[in-house]
């Protein structure tokens, strides 16, 4: 049976009506399920405020204020001054038949010595006095409604055909037992009567004790039935104040049967046993048995549902008292007060609670509105924190652990009340989004924006990079590489240094043979008289780095290069730049070399050689490449890098290549770079130059 008590609250003064008073005032609306045999419930109502003072009581049946099976609602004052108000409830009695105001009696916090007939047998989750009320609070406050509710699942007697002894509430019928022994006398446990059921260590099997938990949520063969039950916690420190755990057998994270190697308790990975273990010294095996069986009662057909837990004992397990909690929903109700496992806010709901003294118990059945070793209970109504149980199990589906407050932001229930959370967040339901910027990983001054198992950076001036390890300036692109920089793109450069030439923008490449390589000199096919930009060793540099053909001034560079490439692109580009090269060739730099380029002269010297491999095999060319100068200042001011093929001596201007790799070559007042990978003469291909 569920009863539900609902206070909006507060209300605005009105003249006096209905309600029979005026100021404001609390509306009291108590709704039970209808429940064969139930003609009446009687309810005690008081509501006092934040002194303790009684506002008012009063005495009310659902027959005179409802409908006869339950429900019942009545209007009344509350305190705005006082106004942290409370409101008391009680459970009077139960009735097959309709209790008039007469019969009812006067309010008596919930005592029932005043009704005129006999309650239906049920347990009360109240007590007559103000300690055994149901109570909640809310705030009275003049023009505002405050809602608080009560949902009461009232626990009764029941007689089904395949339950010695059985409980119900709402549709729901229960059984439970605990068996030290097979004591079919009730004498307690005697020498013979010993449960053997477990197997041991090789000694055959050992005493067993049996925990058994049998529901159904209704006699139709497609009920959606439930069980939830706790982990099994032992104490084994008798004498010692209160239930102290010394350790727990989950009944719900792995599968049915045993759940342990025999005599190995301490390796179990269902035992929780903190040190000192204590687990090996009382238990030897502990299994569990989960199913369903679709049974008859009174000629229809029930679905039963099991959860029983066998425990393999030693002789000193009399020293140990158990501890569990088990209960039972239909899941086709969301309105029960049990959703998931957990009771919700202000409801009340039955279970089935075992405190077995494992030394002096025998054959212990359930105990209706009793005080037996299993007995029946009710949830409070104003917990500390939500009321909830371990592991839920319903027929065709694994166990699954109940978190009271729900996992957030992706998060799962991994085990009791534990979140496992998606990646960024943290706490116990998920809910923070773990700090990605604590500690810092913003190097050199950089500022941490927190994401969701992110964060980006915002660095300062100089440097770049996810975590701004990266400079954006350096002497050379190579220096930037080995300062941490992996990205290719155009960066800041300055050879020279401070108090020399300005620094300027180069394009790097960070990942070829290493990286750490300066363009110096991009032609793109196509974009006119490209030859113009062949000259590097020039006070001028021409281009945008970002759209096509450019060149940088690589004198300074020149003096610390110990490698020269040349590149170019299986086929022109006829967007955007050229960051893949088909023909790559990379070259030393000798110390004869760098004196040529850097010492022109007036006049066509002798070359100097480089030695030249591809970049993807590293087997050395068969024709090197050769560099020859020339002073003519044709307009343009200052010395210029020639590259040229040895086969084009004695001019080595490159009139004809027939090594495949670049030639330079000259007309009349016009001197460029020309690109011969398979045709002999000049092509207007697209290339690069680099300088590491």
């Amino acid at each position: 049976m569920a009863a539900i008590v609902a206070l909006p609250g507060c209300v605005a003064a009105e003249p006096a009506g209905d309600r029979g008073f005026a100021g404001p005032g609390v509306e009291i609306a108590a709704a039970a399920l209808n429940l064969a045999g139930v003609g009446d419930v009687v309810w005690d109502l008081e509501v006092v405020n934040g002194s303790a003072e009684t506002v008012w009581q009063r005495r009310v049946t659902s027959s005179g204020y409802g409908d006869s099976a339950g429900s019942a609602s009545y209007v009344g004052p509350c305190d705005a001054e006082d106004s942290a108000n409370t409101v008391r409830v009680w459970v009077v009695g139960v009735y097959d038949g309709d209790v008039s105001a007469a019969d009812a009696g006067a309010f008596a916090s919930g005592a029932d010595s005043a009704v005129v007939g006999a309650s239906v047998p049920f347990q009360s989750p109240t007590s007559p006095g103000a300690a055994g009320a149901l109570t909640r609070p809310f705030t009275c406050v003049e023009g505002q409604d405050v809602a608080v509710r009560f949902d009461v699942a009232l626990m009764r007697p029941a007689q089904q055909g395949f339950f010695d002894i059985a409980v119900n509430f709402n549709s729901v019928f229960c059984a439970a037992k605990f068996d030290c022994c097979e004591d079919a006398d009730h004498d307690g446990c005697e020498a013979g009567e010993d449960i053997a059921l477990l197997f041991t260590a090789g000694a055959g099997r050992g005493r067993t004790m049996v925990l058994g938990f049998a529901c159904t949520a209704g006699t139709d063969a497609d009920v959606a039935t439930t069980l939830y039950m706790d982990d099994l916690a032992f104490d084994c420190s008798p004498g010692v104040a209160g239930f102290q755990t010394a350790f727990s057998v989950s009944t719900g994270a792995a599968p049915p049967g045993n759940l342990c190697a025999a005599g190995d308790m301490a390796g179990c990975a269902a035992v929780t046993d903190p040190a000192p273990a204590e687990a090996d010294t009382y238990l030897f095996q502990a299994a569990v048995y989960r199913g369903d069986e679709l049974l008859q009662s009174g000629g229809g057909a029930a679905h039963k549902v099991y959860w029983n837990v066998a425990l393999g004992v030693k002789g000193t397990i009399g020293a140990c008292t158990l501890r569990t909690a088990a209960t039972a929903d239909d899941d086709d109700d969301d309105r029960d007060g049990l959703v998931g496992g957990v009771v919700a806010d202000g409801a009340v709901y039955p279970f089935v609670s075992w405190d077995v003294p494992l030394g002096s118990c025998g054959s212990e059945p359930l105990t209706f509105d009793g005080t037996g070793p299993v007995r029946t209970r009710y949830t409070e109504t104003n917990p500390a924190e939500p009321t909830s149980f371990d592991f839920g199990f319903a027929p065709g589906l694994p166990p699954a652990p109940v978190c009271a407050a729900p996992c957030l932001n992706g998060g799962a229930c991994a085990g009791p009340g534990q979140c496992a959370c998606a990646a960024g967040y943290e706490g116990a339901t998920c809910a923070v989004n773990t700090d990605d910027c604590a500690p810092n990983p913003c190097l050199n001054g950089g500022t941490c924006s927190d994401g969701v198992a992110s964060f980006s950076c915002a660095c300062t001036a100089g440097w770049t990079g996810a975590t701004c390890a990266e400079p954006t300036t350096g002497a050379t692109c190579l220096a930037l590489r080995q300062g941490g920089v992996t990205t290719s793109g155009v960066y800041t450069i300055d050879p020279d240094g401070a108090g020399g030439a300005p620094a300027f923008d180069a394009y790097c490449d960070m990942t070829t043979d290493g990286g750490g390589w300066t363009q110096i000199s991009y032609l793109k096919a196509g974009d006119g008289d490209a030859n113009a930009y062949a000259a590097v060793l020039s006070a001028t540099a021409l281009g945008d780095l970002d759209a096509g053909t450019y060149k940088v001034n690589a004198t300074a560079l020149l003096a610390g290069a110990a490698e020269f490439r040349y590149s170019e692109p299986a086929s022109a580009p006829t967007t955007g730049k050229v960051d893949s090269w088909s023909y790559d060739f990379a070259c030393a730099i000798t110390a004869t070399v760098r004196s040529k380029w850097q010492n022109p002269g007036s006049s066509n010297q002798v070359p100097a050689a480089i030695s030249c491999a591809p970049i993807a095999t590293g087997v050395a060319s068969t024709r090197a490449i050769l560099t020859n100068y020339q002073a003519w200042t044709g307009g343009w001011d200052g010395p210029r890098l020639w590259v040229g093929s040895a086969a084009d001596s004695p001019n080595y201007h490159g009139d004809y290549v027939v090594d495949g790799f670049v030639t330079w070559r000259q007309y009349t007042n016009h001197t460029g770079v020309y690109s011969t990978i398979t045709a002999a003469t000049y092509n207007g291909g697209t290339m690069a130059f680099w300088l590491r």
